[in-house]
């Protein structure tokens, strides 16, 4: 329990979860729509955000968030012929986290082997995490209405990526080497959909549609797995290979019926 010095429950003095502590934010951001010409409009938002957690206390956990973000869009009408759209976006997080190696077998007693503050030696030390995570995506579309207020066809791409590393520092030299994490939690998303909408009488309407997809998924945690561990221990550990296989191609079709009343 919390303030307990004869085990793990003096650690808990010093743990806050950040999603049920005391945070400090400040939040900006900026909006700009312009429309220069009758048939094109622009849009751009911009976002910054910082989080801290239990400012100024020793924590371990997480302790303060950084994020930025930036997305655009441009949309223009070709007369009645058809309508392009493009849009962007990038994203940056960063969360620091604050780590305490306990010191099992190390002088001075639980007081002090579970103490962030006490000094660090070969067996207890801190150490702590910048974790970053960076966002791209980028697509486009257009729109053909074919038959005036009848038919109305519509194609659109996108492409998603995330990029994730982990920076690792300890505050002694002579503990373990630590290795910097340089592939956490990447993905690539890439999409391509068209669909055809037809007012078949004024309440009622058809939607057929189409979308390929195409995901992959790169973490450090899945590197090399294998679901038979220790294969020449006579006890060995079993994996059911669950969240393993990330990667896939997906082909959806769908027809819609709409009425309205």
């Amino acid at each position: 329990a919390e303030g307990s010095g004869s085990g793990v429950g003096y650690l808990n003095r010093y743990w806050r979860n950040f999603d049920a502590t005391d945070k400090k934010q400040q939040k900006v951001s900026l909006g700009v729509n312009v429309t220069p010409l009758e048939e094109l409009d622009i849009n751009v938002q911009v976002e910054h955000k910082q989080a801290k957690y239990r400012e100024g206390e020793l924590i371990l956990g997480r302790t303060k968030d950084i994020s930025s973000d930036l997305y655009g869009d441009i949309r223009y009408q070709f007369r009645d012929l058809f309508t392009v759209s493009v849009f962007g976006e990038y994203g940056n997080t960063r969360y620091y986290s604050s780590q305490w190696k306990n010191g099992s077998g190390s002088p001075g007693g639980n007081t002090e082997r579970y103490n962030p503050s006490s000094a660090p030696d070969t067996a207890k030390y801190n150490w702590w995490s910048l974790t970053e995570d960076q966002r791209w995506g980028y697509g486009a579309g257009v729109e053909v209405p074919l038959l005036e207020k009848k038919l109305n066809v519509n194609l659109d791409w996108e492409r998603n990526r995330t990029k994730g590393t982990v920076d690792l520092e300890r505050n002694l030299s002579t503990a373990t080497a630590f290795e910097d994490i340089g592939a956490y939690d990447n993905t690539l998303r890439e999409a391509i959909s068209g669909k055809a909408r037809y007012q078949i009488t004024q309440n009622l309407g058809a939607t057929l549609g189409y979308q390929y997809e195409i995901f992959k998924y790169d973490d450090v945690l899945f590197e090399n797995y294998r679901e038979v561990q220790n294969a020449s221990s006579s006890t060995k550990q079993l994996l059911t290979g669950m969240y393993n296989d990330n990667d896939y191609t997906a082909h959806t079709a769908y027809l819609l019926a709409e009425y309205d009343f």
